[in-house]
């Protein structure tokens, strides 16, 4: 009774350092990866931790740049395999014979130049966590060869007779629509089912409303390095407003520019954006701005209301509030710049 007792106190201990384990590793991917609160992306951060407590095999599907890796690594972090290797393989960038040389890896003597054993990355990745990205793009002989590796739990080096042992979690990765593609053939609907164990789908950045402010903050926080930047209001409001096609990367890739192009300590002002983001800020500014119905004469006030609200902003923000020596640098009269500027603030109401 008393080794009992013992057995079933030290098991319930164990269970509770685990489990406090995952939910420090959680907090610290919530901080540092698993950055957004809107609804959409929540979702998929609660999928992701069931698929963490899961052997199944996991597709991940989502635009280019929606963080299908990132929501991989998670997976593998807060999995029972986080101890061994995480290994990604983008299938869109070997053609089918490096890509299966890749995976399987190859004998000595098998082709001309393999004067060694190559252990391919199934074999390398031992039982950790391998990620096959852009799966969509493999071509379908390999396709065959991937599915009865999966199947039967081993797979041959090329050029090889003897088995080797499948044992790492495989995780799948696509912006394909693999659904039309197996119905098209382009892709196996054998495969498919196999690598389709689980789902997540990710999100667009436009459909993760209230997300771009809170990854403009953390993308700047982690490329700033200890310089204060701050984001200006209309840099802001550009950086906000646009619709980022690439996604999560995009967002990532605007922040690393504008630091990049202001100096330390300074504020990241809408020159040192990509052209990219002010170009169509700038139009998408007016057209919200200025209703066709307000007539030629109503379209020019509201015109000259949106470049006083910029540019009389600016002028504030690098004389640090002082409305006198933004005045002056702007070379405009001390009461036109607070008129004009309170009036762009207004919206033309107390004009």
């Amino acid at each position: 009774m008393f080794f009992s007792c013992h057995f079933y106190h030290g098991l319930l201990g164990e269970i509770s350092a685990r489990d406090f384990l995952d939910r420090v590793r959680f907090t610290e991917l919530r901080q540092t990866s698993l950055v957004g609160g809107s609804a959409r992306f929540v979702r998929c951060v609660n999928e992701l931790t069931k698929a963490a407590q899961s052997e199944a095999n996991l597709l991940l599907l989502g635009e280019t740049g929606t963080g299908k890796e990132m929501i991989a690594r998670s997976v593998h972090a807060l999995s029972h395999r986080s101890s061994e290797r995480f290994v990604a393989v983008n299938c869109a960038n070997l053609d089918g014979n490096r890509l299966e040389n890749e995976l399987f890896g190859h004998e000595r003597g098998s082709f001309t130049g393999a004067d060694r054993v190559h252990h391919g990355q199934f074999e390398a990745v031992g039982a950790g966590t391998l990620l096959l990205d852009e799966i969509g793009d493999m071509a379908l002989s390999l396709q065959a060869k991937l599915l009865r590796a999966i199947e039967q739990r081993e797979f041959y080096r090329v050029g090889g007779t003897v088995a080797v042992p499948l044992r790492a979690r495989l995780v799948c990765a696509t912006s394909v629509d693999l659904d039309d593609a197996a119905a098209s053939n382009a892709f196996r609907p054998d495969l498919l089912a196999r690598v389709n164990q689980l789902r997540i789908v990710m999100p667009a950045v436009r459909d993760r409303p209230g997300d771009v402010l809170l990854l403009l903050r953390h993308f700047l926080d982690k490329h700033s390095r200890g310089r204060a930047v701050a984001l200006s209001p209309s840099a802001r409001e550009m950086l906000e407003r646009f619709d980022y096609p690439m996604n999560v990367r995009q967002v990532e890739n605007a922040i690393v520019s504008a630091l990049s192009s202001c100096y330390p300590g300074s504020m990241i002002l809408p020159k040192h954006l990509p052209a990219e983001i002010t170009r169509p800020a700038a139009k998408k500014l007016l057209r919200l701005e200025i209703p066709g119905e307000l007539g030629y004469a109503g379209a020019r006030e509201a015109a000259l209301r949106a470049v006083d609200k910029i540019y009389l902003e600016e002028l504030l923000i690098k004389n640090n509030g002082n409305q006198s020596s933004a005045a002056d640098e702007g070379q405009i009269d001390r009461k036109t710049f607070a008129t004009r500027l309170k009036n762009a603030r207004d919206g033309g109401e107390d004009g």
